[in-house]
Parts: structure tokens; sequence; C-alpha cells
């Protein structure tokens, strides 16, 4: 994995969701000016000051972006979101004798993520949701969650600005007063204790690294952690289980 030449530091990774994507790369593109991006896009409207900081970021190569599976099935119709994917992200190349393994911790985890669950230490309530899905006859994880896991078997933490259905939302904060589990009004919390629960913590380079558990994040907070050029030059990461070209690293299945 090459490093940042201006930092002489290996850059952070973190996929991206849909709806970072999309919002992002016409925050970068197209003739509109930032008014009349802010007014079409609320994602942009409310985040647009924390976008250029990310772009800052990314620009000087100290984080680069991870296209799930799932994500690029979303979005691989739009060209201008094919020709951001091209230019700005890593889509993991998965070999066909590690997908099945692959594949398989993906679904477990998953459903985790839509179970309610109590623990000895931690009692926590399904942070996500079953869809029905007619075809099938049966209830499914929704995308959200295959792509939460996705992000997490590949030893990331997720960039969001889906805040409702990865962060806060208030079928989460009921459904968790009326179990009385703790952790209410926080699905990020939820999945964190799920993702560890399942022995998803990476090898980080400090053991304080806030990404040694894979974890949605939200435009701001993702600012928040790296605010200074000084602190992105301390900022450390797990190294996914992926290189820079997307091969992944069918050893760490085994964990």
């Amino acid at each position: 994995m090459k490093e940042n030449a201006k930092t002489k530091r290996k850059p952070f990774y973190l996929a991206i969701d849909s709806d970072f994507l999309r919002s992002f790369s016409y925050f970068l593109g197209g003739k509109d000016s930032l008014e009349e991006k802010k007014r079409r896009d609320v994602n942009i409207r409310n985040n647009y000051g924390y976008f250029g900081h990310i772009k800052d970021l990314m620009e000087g190569d100290f984080v680069r972006f991870v296209v799930t599976p799932t994500v690029f099935q979303e979005v691989k119709h739009g060209e201008s979101f094919k020709n951001f994917i091209s230019k700005h992200c890593i889509v993991p190349q998965i070999n066909p004798e590690n997908y099945q393994r692959y594949s398989n911790k993906v679904n477990e985890l998953a459903e985790a993520y839509c179970t309610e669950t109590s623990y000895v230490e931690d009692h926590v309530a399904a942070p996500m949701h079953l869809n029905y899905v007619a075809a099938i006859g049966k209830y499914v994880p929704t995308n959200d969650a295959f792509i939460m896991a996705e992000a997490t078997v590949l030893g990331l933490s997720l960039l969001t600005c889906n805040v409702n259905d990865f962060l806060q939302s208030r079928i989460w904060r009921e459904r968790a007063e009326k179990s009385k589990f703790e952790y209410g009004n926080d699905i990020a919390k939820g999945i964190s204790i799920i993702n560890k629960k399942y022995h998803y913590v990476f090898d980080s380079t400090s053991e304080e690294s806030v990404f040694s558990i894979p974890t949605p994040l939200a435009p701001y907070l993702l600012c928040n952690l790296t605010k200074t050029t000084k602190k992105v030059a301390e900022f450390s990461t797990p190294v996914p289980i992926i290189d820079e070209n997307g091969k992944l690293d069918a050893k760490e299945l085994e964990r």
C-alpha cells in the first residue's frame, strides 16, 4: 500500500454509501453554482462545509473511498457516479474462490444487525430492520444492513449522509425505549457493539484509534476527527483487508 507523499504515512480508507456518493459527486462536479446545489440536494445543503473539508482530504490523498458491491449495484447506471467511482474510489475485487466465505460473513452480520440481542455486558435492540420481499416470500435485511456488513467485513467504517437509518431514528428510539434496552438513541453504537461481539476488531497503528471497530460516520464526525492537517497526519485507522487496487486479502476471511 502506497504512502501519502506529503505526510509519509498511509492514507486511511473509508467505505461510502450511495447517499454520500450521489451528493458528494454532485458537489464536486456539474455546472450548477453552490447555491443551486444546496437548493437541489438536501445533503449538500446540510453538509457543504464538511464536504469542502472532505474534498481537501481526498485531494490530499489523506482518505481513499471504497465502494462496496451493494453500493456499486445501486449507482452503476448513473454515468456521473461511474465517473466518480473510476476517478476517486476503489471497488473490492473478490476472487470466486473467496466470494462464498465473504458472502457468508456479510449475510451473518447483516442478519445480526436486524436481530434484538441480549449480551452479558450490553443489551442491544436491533439497530437495523428486515424488509419483506414478496418475490421470495420472506423478510430479509435492508440494503443498508448489507452495506454496513460489507464495510465491516472489509475492515472499514462507513461514511454516510443517511443519518436516519445509520445513526439515529425515531423507530429505533421507540423500539429501544419499549424494550428498555440501552443505546436507544444511537444506531451507530448498536452496530459497533454487534461488530465487537462478532470479533470485527481490526489492528490499528494506534491503540486509541476510533476505527478499530467499524462504525457508521456522518460527514461532520469525520471532519471533527480530522479538523487540522496535524490531526490528519497523526490520524490512524486499521489497515483494510483490501489493497490499493481493491484485491481482497483472503487470509483475513479466516478470522
